[in-house]
């Protein structure tokens, strides 16, 4: 009996005579893609809690970046229980019940449940900018923010409710964690909603509406409209960060949609496919899919910090207040600037002056008057 051994994302085809070797789980790949894993967790910490601390981050954008930190950060631990999980099986003996359950709580369910939260997050993001470029007027407020956040968790929960019932730990030693042991209709309609669930209408709609927003600027900027350089700056670098963001997120999630329609399609799992060396594109699909998904938790911090000078200055905080200093002690004052501080502390002592003599009229005023 054939059956579907995922390590980590890694999957192989295996038989009941068939035991893993240990170099397939600790193998060059599996390293780089842990040490990716792990490292995309501290600056998802990182940006979390600064949002959360600081009260001049308290905008619904950075409400929307925390709760892709959030994301990220149950992605992140759910690849490393998964990895961790494998490990253990190893040497360990779980019961079959057990072991099935650390996989539907641990593994499984979470990296369904925080993909699809990140894709209701960026949903939202690609809305709320919507309204700032076309209805400025009608501002989204931190209160409503927090409950399209709590929402985004909601929907992705149902979507990925499924996934509790149909992971399986297989027969073998050691054990590991299978989203589905056999193909049936069950596992071809579960993966076409997902594909259409997760990547085929949430890219749809943000690529239309990333599209109006740019239109937009873009018009603006024709139209020379009333709005300072300085505001429509920070407008487009926002708007810009959130593009490429959600731009790379559905790069690095391709490979995995794509496996969940070619499944649904073909009626054969992801080892089977990888079976077919006369379809090496369906190969190089499934290749990526083993690694890119997980690492989507890495890039984002980055681009924050690329397009976000608050992100900077909360993941680099001792650089940023460095810089700021060397600045301040470097910077030398030009003859113009000395002139504009003359003129500034001579209008400081006429308005000083102006100030005393009024009092003292006033003053003398009052003991004239109290005289007579």
């Amino acid at each position: 009996m054939n059956t579907t051994s995922c390590n980590s994302g890694i999957c192989q085809n295996l038989t009941n005579a068939t035991i893993p070797p240990n170099q397939s789980l600790f193998g060059p790949t599996f390293i780089v893609f842990l040490l990716g894993t792990t490292v995309g967790i501290i600056p998802n910490i990182i940006i979390f809690a600064g949002i959360y601390r600081k009260r001049s981050l308290h905008k619904p954008t950075y409400y929307f970046i925390a709760n892709l930190a959030i994301c990220d950060l149950v992605l992140s631990i759910a690849t490393l229980f998964n990895a961790a999980l494998n490990a253990i099986a190893i040497s360990a003996r779980f019961e079959i019940h057990t072991h099935s359950t650390l996989c539907k709580f641990l593994t499984s369910f979470p990296v369904y449940w925080s993909y699809t939260a990140s894709i209701e997050t960026l949903i939202f993001i690609c809305f709320e900018r919507y309204i700032a470029v076309f209805k400025p007027m009608m501002k989204l407020t931190n209160k409503k923010s927090k409950h399209l956040c709590f929402i985004a968790w909601i929907i992705s929960l149902i979507i990925s409710f499924p996934t509790i019932i149909t992971t399986r730990t297989n027969n073998l030693r050691p054990r590991y964690c299978v989203p589905f042991v056999e193909y049936t209709a069950w596992t071809g309609i579960f993966n076409m909603t997902l594909f259409i669930l997760q990547f085929f209408l949430p890219a749809l709609i943000m690529i239309t509406v990333y599209s109006l927003i740019l239109h937009r600027l873009y018009k603006k900027n024709m139209a020379n409209q009333t709005e300072s350089d300085r505001s429509k700056k920070k407008k487009r670098r926002t708007i810009y960060m959130l593009i490429i963001t959600t731009i790379i997120f559905l790069a690095f999630s391709a490979p995995w949609s794509l496996t969940l329609a070619i499944v649904a399609i073909t009626g054969k799992l992801p080892y089977q496919l990888a079976e077919y060396s006369q379809y090496p594109t369906l190969q190089f699909i499934i290749t990526l899919r083993r690694l890119m998904l997980p690492f989507t938790s890495l890039y984002n911090p980055f681009v924050y910090c690329i397009f976000q000078k608050q992100i900077r200055q909360l993941l680099f905080p001792c650089t940023c207040c460095n810089i700021k200093k060397k600045l301040s002690v470097n910077v030398e004052p030009t003859s113009q600037s000395r002139t504009d501080l003359k003129s500034h502390e001579i209008s400081k002592g006429a308005a000083l002056c102006s100030t005393q003599y009024s009092q003292s009229y006033q003053v003398g005023a009052a003991k004239n008057y109290l005289a007579t």
